[in-house]
């Protein structure tokens, strides 16, 4: 229930009714949607997309403070003002949604997933491999890219496109401070935490020590024991910083998938183990983004799905 609690207080401040008892929510609706003044507890991507899905179609107004504003949330903000919506903000974090009676069909292409396009520059990285990304927008791997010189990845942009060469060794940078290196996430446009498992893997595959430090979410940094399993060297200092001592060697070995973003760090970290390893659950990998596996197979990855 913690998780969903944001969620929850937006269809409350909606004017939905809603009991939740056990494992059970149940939402009533007595009269028409109206336009809000919402102040979200958290600035979370799906609330916010929630929140908004509701002001869309509301009668008045809808005022969204504290609103996420990553870039799959301007994607489907265009989307939905290509439907007919009409919305004020994409890209702030304070949206301004005035209903309409109805949405319109329209035809729109989605741009392509910054956490998917970081992913396969880290997993090209780390495997010594040599990529090249087209249709990029740039503006939305920025932070991403800049961050990744801290772990010694250096790529090429131009022309909406993206070039990885062949990192034959990372090395940890940290500039303009004597201390430790540290890669933080925040909410964007700081450093998403969807890549800081798969940050954890290329710190553990690069020269030097990085404190990777976890603020959003309690629970992202479990995977660091099957990573440690696998060899890599880490300091666990609470549920939300841990310090990676590379370079390390990892071996294979049968590992569970947590959730989608520690499964895909998890399927970086066997890419570069030595040996054969196992992942089971590994669907949940493909559930958000289409055929990662085969992806990765077309490059080159030794993947068998069973």
């Amino acid at each position: 229930k913690e998780r969903v609690a944001t969620h929850l207080k937006v269809l409350a401040d909606f004017g939905i009714d809603l009991e939740v008892k056990n494992d059970f929510t149940s939402l009533s609706i007595t009269q028409p949607i109206s336009g809000q003044d919402i102040l979200l507890e958290e600035a979370s991507v799906t609330a916010t997309e929630l929140a908004i899905l509701l002001a869309v179609c509301a009668n008045g107004t809808t005022i969204l403070r504290n609103a996420a504003c990553e870039p799959h949330i301007q994607e489907m903000l265009k989307f939905l003002v290509a439907c007919g919506a009409k919305i004020e903000g994409a890209g702030t974090n304070l949206i301004r949604v005035h209903g309409v009676e109805e949405l319109n069909s329209a035809s729109y292409r989605l741009a392509a997933d910054h956490i998917e396009i970081a992913s396969l520059i880290a997993m090209a990285a780390i495997t010594k491999g040599e990529i090249t990304i087209t249709d990029v927008d740039f503006e939305t791997m920025r932070v991403v890219l800049q961050r990744y010189q801290k772990l010694g990845i250096h790529v090429t942009c131009e022309n909406r496109t993206i070039f990885v060469p062949v990192h034959e060794t990372l090395q940890i940078e940290e500039q303009y401070t004597t201390g430790q290196p540290t890669l933080a996430s925040a909410p964007w446009p700081g450093f998403p935490s969807d890549l800081t498992p798969l940050a954890a893997v290329v710190a553990s595959q690069a020269s030097g020590s990085l404190l990777i430090h976890e603020k959003l979410f309690d629970s992202r940094m479990h995977f660091l024991d099957s990573l440690m399993s696998m060899g890599a060297q880490v300091i666990q200092c609470d549920p939300h910083r841990a310090i990676i001592l590379g370079p390390n060697r990892l071996r294979a070995i049968s590992l569970e998938t947590p959730d989608v973003r520690t499964g895909l760090a998890l399927l970086g970290a066997a890419l570069v183990a030595n040996g054969v390893s196992v992942i089971e659950d590994a669907q949940v990998i493909n559930r958000t983004f289409h055929n990662a596996v085969g992806k990765l197979v077309r490059l080159g990855a030794a993947i068998q799905v069973s």
